[in-house]
């Protein structure tokens, strides 16, 4: 067995090099990638700044105008550009015995897109909102048919 030639100083010094550079590389790559997925995550999460101005409560009315619904009363809350049901309408925010589960948001211009829930019954809506009122029309299904409306809300 021949012994192995030794490496040069010369020849270690640039593969310690090279390692240096790949390491430094590998370090550039990594605060990159999260640079930019932090970045993401505040503009993809950050709520609508401006949409604050519809934070609060708000009593809303959904009114048939075509199939057999009725009048529906819903209590909401807007909280940085998110739409809920509040639970505390005059019926305790049911409708034909069944919970509702509003969801939406609200724009920084005031458009609004939502979806309600109640058992098998399941509508949505679009409008717009100002700084005291709004408005817009509904379309839904359920067990009776179909159901279409409009809808206005006040501050409460």
């Amino acid at each position: 067995m021949e012994p192995e030639a030794p490496v040069s100083p010369r020849r270690r010094g640039f593969t310690y090099e090279a390692r240096i550079l790949n390491d430094d590389t590998m370090i550039g790559n990594r605060m990159r990638a999260f640079a930019l997925s932090t970045t993401l995550a505040i503009i993809c999460f950050a709520p609508p700044a401006i949409a604050a101005q519809f934070d609060g409560n708000w009593s809303m009315v959904a009114v048939t105008t075509s199939g057999h619904c009725g009048e529906i009363p819903i209590d909401v809350g807007i909280s940085r550009g998110r739409i809920y049901s509040t639970g505390g309408s005059s019926f305790g925010t049911v409708f034909a015995h069944y919970p509702i589960q509003l969801v939406g948001r609200v724009t920084a211009s005031g458009q609004v897109r939502m979806n309600a829930v109640a058992g098998p019954r399941s509508a949505h809506g679009t409008g717009r909102f100002n700084r005291f009122r709004g408005s817009g029309t509904w379309e839904g299904t359920g067990p009776s048919g179909v159901c279409s409306g409009i809808w206005s809300a006040s501050r409460s």
